[in-house]
């Protein structure tokens, strides 16, 4: 419970992050056109990566 209550925001940010995915990856496959599918994977990886990374660095400051 501890993680949740340090890691709040981050946890809020991925949720919504993830919620405009898809948006997202329709957008990009109308400006680039490639597979709406792909681009959401890379989206949601990317995300991923960095709500890792800026909770790692979060926590590395404490």
């Amino acid at each position: 419970m501890d993680f949740m209550r340090r890691n709040a925001r981050w946890i809020a940010l991925a949720a919504v992050l993830a919620i405009t995915a898809p948006f997202l990856a329709q957008g990009l496959n109308a400006l680039f056109a490639v597979d709406t599918f792909l681009v959401a994977v890379i989206l949601l990886l990317v995300i991923v990566i960095a709500v890792v990374v800026l909770a790692r660095s979060q926590n590395d400051e404490e």
